[in-house]
């Protein structure tokens, strides 16, 4: 008698599913960033740009050296993150966070358009 495995690929699916749902709530909220706002802090504090890091898949988190290790994201691309490339992740007013400058701004704006 021939056993029926039509539920095999319904099981891996689901355990799937399960894993990726655990890995993205593993994210700390205080990682992703908020492109466009003024605070952009998505660390703790910093003394000098040395202290800051980028992380994340796609480079779009400004975090301090220490967490940027155990930083882990999704691997998806949004047309703002190409705008990073305009500012810089350092210390400002004590914070890892994307330096606001007009070049960055602009993109920005560009992408609102």
């Amino acid at each position: 008698m021939k056993k029926n495995n039509n539920w095999q690929p319904i099981v891996f699916a689901g355990i799937i599913i399960i894993l990726l749902v655990f890995a993205v709530s593993r994210i700390p909220t205080d990682v992703i960033p908020d492109l466009g706002q003024e605070n952009q802090t998505a660390g703790g504090e910093c003394i000098t740009n040395k202290d800051c890091r980028v992380a994340g898949c796609s480079g779009q988190i400004c975090t301090t050296a220490s967490a940027a290790r155990g930083i882990f994201t999704t691997c998806e691309y949004k047309e703002e993150y190409g705008c990073l490339q305009q500012t810089s992740c350092g210390c400002n007013d004590g914070y890892c966070k994307w330096e606001q400058n007009t070049e960055y701004e602009n993109c920005l704006d560009g992408l609102n358009e």
